[in-house]
């Protein structure tokens, strides 16, 4: 069952250690407002400084003065052989035109030098698969955990 506090403490916990954190879950299933009304406050009453980013585009030059990011709307491409083989109607399954602006993220992401949560969108069906095989962030290499965001319908 989803508990909001129990999912920012396990992900605090992760971040005061120094890891990332990719949070993904369904499209729609309340990622975005668990971060920013439940996460977000959570770790500024931990006296974690944190900077929320909506998308990858709006990501600035410096995280100076921060202890931790979050980001909304990262895309990973570890495991686009496994999305092309479930929708093999799909090919290729990411445009050129989207990978090149996955490239640009990737290279905004990049600038981040604190650890983060980056939240990632996937059909349901996807997400046992990213939870396995994602170890690490596409844009640096560094280790991540992946935390599997499901919570009840109707519930926030």
């Amino acid at each position: 069952m989803y508990n909001p506090i129990e999912l920012a403490e396990q992900i605090g916990s992760l971040l005061h250690s120094g890891r990332n954190v990719f949070l993904v879950g369904p499209t729609d299933s309340g990622k975005s407002w668990f971060a920013t009304n439940e996460l977000v406050p959570y770790l500024n009453q931990q006296k974690i400084t944190t900077k929320y980013f909506n998308n990858c585009d709006i990501i600035v030059n410096s995280t100076a003065g921060v202890d931790v990011a979050v980001v909304n709307e990262v895309e990973s491409l570890q495991d686009q052989g496994y999305l092309e083989t479930i929708h093999p109607e799909e090919l290729p399954y990411y445009s050129n035109e989207y990978l090149a602006k996955v490239t640009r993220w990737h290279k905004a992401l990049s600038i981040i030098n604190v650890p983060g949560v980056f939240i990632v969108s996937r059909e349901k069906q996807a997400i046992p698969h990213f939870v396995e095989q994602v170890h690490s962030l596409d844009w640096n290499s560094k280790p991540a955990d992946v935390i599997e965001f499901t919570r009840e319908p109707g519930m926030e």
